[in-house]
């Protein structure tokens, strides 16, 4: 695989969009399968530096996730 399609496969993962079952259980986004374990890892820490800027964003200081999660549970702000 080029160093291209590997970025485009972590761009395409760093995504919000996530597949779910008919019962709701969120599933891993499907460019996950065709990564490599140091390109897994690549992801991590591309994700926490994607949630780094959003809680840097936030009046609040919540990553888009954060928000969600307090939403779900009656916390919503």
């Amino acid at each position: 695989m080029t160093r291209r399609d590997v970025g485009t496969l972590i761009e395409a993962a760093l995504t919000a969009w996530r597949g779910r079952t008919p019962d709701c259980r969120i599933l891993p986004h499907p460019s996950w399968a065709d990564l490599s374990p140091d390109e897994r890892r690549r992801l991590y820490d591309e994700s926490l530096r994607a949630r780094a800027l959003e809680q840097a964003l936030d009046r609040e200081g919540l990553s888009t996730t954060a928000r969600n999660v307090l939403a779900k549970i009656g916390g919503e702000r």
